[in-house]
């Protein structure tokens, strides 16, 4: 032992003097590591988390690979690894105080660097520093043990780092130390679960961000334990002291071990991915409020069999099936997942204050926003076509984790009018052309129509407002809405419309419409009101959007409220404060815009109120992407906006599952907690039959049978926000 002690320490203090040594070892890595957080870590400490972790792996696996690997293969060509053999003690003796050196080196290396991360960075690591290191530790260990196999059958210092780029690049990229798994098509990701890289980075990534402990990791700790152990064992019989040595193929078959190592981690992971996802998931002991408006039921148990709903019964007549995953819901109510049938996903809810609003990524983080908020399931209301109907495709091809997206792509209106000369006010004709058809004729607005039939849109929008007295706007004429509606009918699509005052909304429903939105300029009138109860036209008076803008036009800011704080991005939130945003000045420049904004969410109200009491089907919709209306969060704000407009609790309930549904089309299979429907659920903790604003205190959210993890919903996909490059 002293002298193994001896070489160690003999090892470490010419590590020290090599210079060489030193630069990779140490000044390279922060190098590295300040470069990337430097550009790509300002987005919070939770973004500047998730990139410490990835870039922690990739130090991490430079040391096996590039460290100990090429340092053996040169002492062997150099025959130093000969004398080691020859040497009065063990050889292995020799080689295994290399490996503590560079053990050692590298730990120090790590700490030093996550030391810079959170002085420099404000890097918070919100698990214990004792199960970070326990996780570094075992990490450098297995890939360690993996350089070792690089270096006992490469031939010599050209072949050496060949082998290890082979090898490095694969597992950076496929390993989500790079790229967020998400972001890797399914195949890939499939891959990624063979390689210890991925299990070295979701550790890392538990315990910064997410702050858990090591028997959260009992998974990646036993795979990078396994994937030390069997490749040491295999580069032990593989291991070559000469440089003439051949290497026998009775040794080689050994390397084939290392295979079947991953193939357990795989076979392992996929096991625990399983079990989130096992056939049979049962909910028992809740109160059940199903969405149909009948009252709660209480100690429930739902039977949810692959992703629908197979039984809805009472704790003493349920049976719950062998092997079925038990979510013990005791003390929660269970809801159907919430439903916002009017959002801009392309709106970022901020001021335009930062070109980080309109990137890719942060329309992924929104599509999670959403889940993280209880909604399952969306519809977009308006946005550029082409992007919208990509993010739909591959929602439903099961390539994004996103809640169930419905879209219309683009909107019919007059030229001129509402978005045109309002939203997209100064942008470029091809930005406006991909988001909106300005029709002038009969002609027009059919070809439109027949056109987003073709490409497969869920529905019709249509804007059918002149503005304000204030600010008049050109308006569609009434026969090209009628044509609008007829064509749409023809096709089989629901068509919405964008009204202002109540002349609007009763020229839109005697033309055919299914659905009206808005409607905050005037008051409805009775007759108007009574013809939309009389033909079932849906009402989604979006009441979030106008008290987002109240509250911005008084200064009022929502960062005080945690479901904003957890799932919001750092940059909408200063943005929504920022003196350089136009959309801001152009708000606070408005004469008299308190008084104008109370006015309308007044107004508003009042017209919900008198729906509900005519029987009008209401609908949740936020008008999220609108500044200050953000995505997830608002649709909690517009059921507490409903109720406060006169609705109970539980029929504000029903207009954010059922109601909403049925407006969407798809009440057969959405909406309501019933045997047959898809399992998109939500479990609160708390009661919003007392306080509407339980519905934010959410517990588990359930999409189609697959438990959603919430606490690390967001952890990946920082990294793809801090490349916006990424699609």
């Amino acid at each position: 032992m002293n002298a193994w002690l001896t070489l160690t320490t003999i090892h470490l203090k010419l590590t020290l003097r090599d210079r060489q040594a030193l630069f990779w070892n140490y000044l390279f890595p922060l190098f590295f590591l300040f470069v990337f957080l430097s550009i790509f870590g300002r987005g919070g400490p939770r973004s500047t988390g998730i990139m410490t972790a990835g870039l922690l792996c990739i130090s991490t696996m430079a040391v096996g690979f590039f460290g100990l690997n090429i340092g053996l293969v040169t002492a062997r060509e150099r025959s130093i690894l000969r004398r080691y053999r020859l040497a009065p003690i063990h050889p292995w003796l020799i080689l295994s105080a290399e490996v503590a050196t560079n053990f050692l080196t590298a730990l120090s290396s790590l700490i030093i660097q996550l030391m810079l991360a959170k002085a420099v960075y404000g890097l918070k690591i919100a698990g214990s520093l004792w199960a970070l290191l326990v996780m570094l530790s075992v990490g450098v260990l297995a890939f360690l043990a993996l350089g070792l196999i690089i270096a006992s059958v490469a031939e010599n210092t050209k072949v050496a780092p060949v082998m290890a780029n082979l090898l490095f690049f694969p597992l950076m990229f496929l390993g989500g130390a790079a790229i967020p798994l998400e972001m890797l098509p399914p195949l890939m990701q499939k891959i990624s679960r063979w390689l210890p890289s991925t299990y070295l980075v979701d550790g890392l990534r538990r315990i910064i961000v997410d702050g858990a402990g090591l028997s959260a990791n009992l998974v990646n700790l036993t795979v990078l334990g396994l994937t030390f152990g069997v490749a040491l064992v295999i580069a032990t019989r593989l291991f070559r002291w000469e440089p003439a040595e051949s290497l026998p193929w009775s040794k080689k078959a050994w390397a084939t071990t290392v295979i079947l190592v991953f193939a357990l981690a795989a076979l392992w992971r996929g096991g625990e991915i399983s079990a989130e996802r096992s056939p049979v998931l049962v909910i028992r002991g809740g109160r059940v409020i199903d969405g149909t408006g009948r009252s709660p039921r209480d100690n429930a148990v739902v039977i949810i069999e692959g992703e629908k709903i197979k039984a809805v019964l009472g704790e003493r007549e349920a049976s719950i099936p062998d092997g079925a995953r038990i979510i013990d819901a005791r003390g929660k109510t269970i809801l159907p997942g919430l439903i916002d049938v009017h959002v801009h996903l392309g709106g970022s809810a901020g001021a335009a204050a930062s070109p980080e609003e309109y990137t890719p990524a942060r329309e992924l983080h929104d599509l999670k926003a959403y889940l993280f908020s209880g909604v399952t399931t969306i519809k977009s209301l308006g946005d550029m076509e082409d992007r919208i109907l990509d993010l739909r495709a591959r929602e439903r091809a099961g390539e994004l984790l996103a809640p169930r997206l419905f879209a219309v792509g683009k909107v019919f209106t007059a030229p001129g009018g509402h978005p045109v000369s309002t939203i997209f006010a100064g942008a470029p004709d091809f930005v406006v052309d991909a988001a909106v058809f300005q029709v002038e004729t009969e002609q027009q607005a059919r070809a439109g129509v027949r056109a987003l039939a073709a490409d497969g849109v869920d529905g019709i929008k249509v804007i059918y407002d002149g503005g304000t007295p204030e600010r008049p706007l050109p308006k569609l004429h009434g026969s090209l809405l009628a044509a609008i509606i007829d064509e749409a009918h023809k096709a089989g699509l629901r068509v919405s419309v964008h009204c202002g005052t109540g002349q609007d909304v009763r020229e839109a429903v005697l033309a055919g419409a299914d659905g009206i939105e808005h409607a905050d300029q005037d008051d409805l009138d009775d007759h108007t009101i009574a013809l939309m109860a009389e033909r079932g036209v849906f009402y989604s008076p979006t009441l979030a959007v106008i008290e987002a803008l109240l509250n911005l036009a008084k200064g009022i800011h929502a960062t005080d409220d945690p479901l904003v704080r957890a799932c919001v991005l750092p940059t909408i939130l200063t943005g929504l404060t920022s003196p350089r945003s136009p959309i801001l000045r152009r708000l606070r420049e408005l004469p008299d815009a308190v008084m104008r904004f109370e006015h309308r969410l007044q107004v508003a109200k009042m017209n919900v109120r008198r729906a509900r009491a005519a029987g009008v089907k209401i609908a949740t919709g936020t008008d999220a992407g609108n500044p200050g209306t953000f995505h997830g969060p608002a649709m909690h704000r517009e059921l507490a906006l409903l109720v406060e407009a006169g609705l109970t609790p539980l029929e504000a309930i029903v207009a954010a599952t059922r109601q909403a549904a049925n407006y969407l089309g798809a009440g057969d299979r959405l909406g309501t907690i019933e045997p047959g429907k898809l399992a998109d659920i939500v479990i609160l903790d708390g009661d919003p039959l007392k306080d509407i604003s339980a519905t934010e205190k959410i517990w588990k959210v359930i999409r189609g049978g697959q438990v959603i993890d919430r606490q690390r919903l967001f952890a990946e996909h920082a990294v793809a926000k801090a490349n916006p490059s990424i699609p």
